[in-house]
């Protein structure tokens, strides 16, 4: 049986009730909500930090890059060995399966790996080009060259349109009104689909892009843009029909009210797309917020916030909060809280203005004197806790350097005011870049090395964080990945052929009657 067809199957009967947690994208899925209920139990010593590739050579991770988990796998880019790379590591312990060469990024820009969960890929936009790297053994399966470099953006992938799924993503033009989304075919050539993997089936052209990362729901795919076609006009965000098989007019296109532009992704999120922009000068609300309705595109409303590349966090309530700020030019890092009133929004609170106590009474903010976290390039993941939501977001570097790896991780309590005890729940050093969550563990990038926070329970298979955390669902969810061929099924780490045996069952049983710790 096809990759394909095996995974289709997987998945329909994971559809029933039994799905394992997965961060396969930028802000975790191609809706971009950027959420997980999987949180460790707290911020502490890693459980293991990545920083050798399969050769032994040191790796020098993408400092702002996102990371990506998925069957029992985290993918992370990076350099070893001369040359830019996607490196593949065991969720349980660190280990590097394989690192495979990828074209290095343009213009010191990064971007996040996207997993193809139906065809079993890693797919990279990086330079000019869309890699393709097989997930089992790191394999080059497909490279599709871009009209111009790509600059930071990460691709999205459908895996609701039976034979024809589809990546997107744009290429950059800053400045010039000529920036690209491309639709990229990802399924194998056949009946319904006669395109081979990598070929690119249309591209439209949008306007100024950078950085500009697509989201998809339901057949239609949302992007922005830092300007119109002329290159002079407000930011916009469009909509396109997943499914056309030629370079299709937008469904909707929305102008930007404020007239700034979009440096990055949009969240779609019930019924409305969020997005907010990046302004060039001024203070901590500078730039704005903007919901839109995701069918028609009409603004909703539109909120003053602190300029961003990062893409807005709704929470279950309705509320969004927003990572933004730059140190210095009249920015300053932080996060800010907005509650949605249906037509229009109020700001609760921002991180360092609520914060701020002016020590020295110098009527300027100091280091030291509020809460530091967040900034226009640190994309926060929200959480469930039994006391209220939790938001796990990083501490920008200080200096000029805008693609270091954060310094800090902090965890908010989203419930309680920036100036209340216990607002910063917790806090780690070192690391804090753009994290994921799955099965009770964070992954994120800092200065010594790809970090992991929590323990991972092999025999929690569907990485379920309720009590008991070992369920019939497991062993469910041990057989459809057995059946689909997953790494992760190969419990007893064997190399031989075929790799998946008998003993993987009598493995995987023997650790589900071990527990987890």
């Amino acid at each position: 049986m096809h990759v394909k067809a095996m995974s289709l199957a997987w998945l329909a009967v994971l559809a029933g009730g039994v799905r394992a947690q997965e961060w396969t994208t930028l802000a975790r899925s191609s809706t971009r909500d950027s959420r997980s209920d999987a949180a460790p139990a707290g911020l502490g010593p890693p459980s293991w930090i990545a920083s050798i590739d399969e050769s032994g050579r040191a790796i020098t991770f993408e400092g702002q890059s996102g990371v990506v988990v998925h069957d029992g796998m985290v993918l992370a880019l990076g350099r070893s060995g001369g040359s830019a790379r996607l490196f593949c590591f065991e969720a349980a312990g660190g280990n590097c399966r394989w690192s495979a060469p990828v074209p290095a990024a343009s213009f010191g820009s990064w971007t996040t790996p996207t997993v193809d969960p139906m065809n079993q890929v890693a797919l990279v936009a990086s330079a000019a080009f869309v890699t393709a790297v097989r997930l089992s053994d790191g394999a080059l399966m497909w490279q599709t060259a871009l009209q111009r470099t790509t600059a930071g953006a990460t691709p999205v992938v459908t895996t609701d349109r039976g034979s024809a799924d589809r990546a997107f993503v744009t290429d950059y033009d800053g400045f010039g009104g000529g920036g690209r989304m491309y639709c990229i075919n990802v399924d194998p050539q056949g009946p319904g689909n006669p395109y081979v993997p990598g070929q690119i089936v249309w591209s439209v052209v949008i306007g100024s892009t950078s950085a500009n990362t697509p989201a998809y729901v339901d057949g239609v795919v949302f992007v922005a843009s830092a300007s119109d076609h002329t290159g002079l006009g407000p930011g916009q965000i469009r909509a396109f029909d997943a499914g056309a098989t030629s370079a299709p007019s937008p469904l909707w296109t929305f102008d930007n009210p404020a007239g700034h532009g979009y440096f990055g992704g949009v969240g779609v999120q019930d019924g409305a797309v969020y997005a907010a922009s990046y302004a060039f000068a001024g203070g901590p609300f500078a730039a704005n917020l903007v919901k839109v309705d995701a069918g028609t595109g009409e603004l909703r409303w539109s909120i003053a916030c602190n300029r961003t590349d990062t893409i807005p966090v709704r929470m279950t309530d309705g509320s969004i909060v927003v990572s933004g700020g730059i140190r210095g030019f009249g920015s300053i890092p932080s996060v800010q809280k907005f509650r949605d009133e249906g037509a229009a929004a109020v700001l609760e609170w921002d991180s360092a203005l609520d914060s701020w106590v002016d020590l020295n009474s110098n009527s300027q903010m100091d280091p030291g004197e509020y809460v530091d976290v967040g900034g226009w390039t640190v994309q926060p993941v929200l959480s469930s806790r039994a006391s209220g939501p939790a938001l796990f977001v990083g501490v920008m570097p200080t200096g000029a350097s805008t693609s270091s790896a954060c310094v800090a991780l902090r965890e908010l309590d989203l419930a309680k005011h920036p100036a209340a005890a216990g607002f910063v729940r917790g806090s780690v050093m070192g690391m804090g870049s753009s994290p994921a969550m799955v099965g009770g563990v964070l992954y994120t990038i800092g200065e010594s090395g790809l970090h992991a926070i929590g323990s991972v329970c092999y025999a929690n298979c569907d990485q379920s964080n309720g009590a008991p955390p070992l369920t019939a669902n497991d062993f469910q969810c041990f057989l459809n990945t057995f059946a689909a061929g997953g790494p992760y099924a190969n419990c007893d780490g064997s190399t031989g052929t075929p790799i998946l045996t008998a003993n993987d069952f009598q493995c995987f049983l023997n650790k589900f009657a071990g527990g987890c710790p």
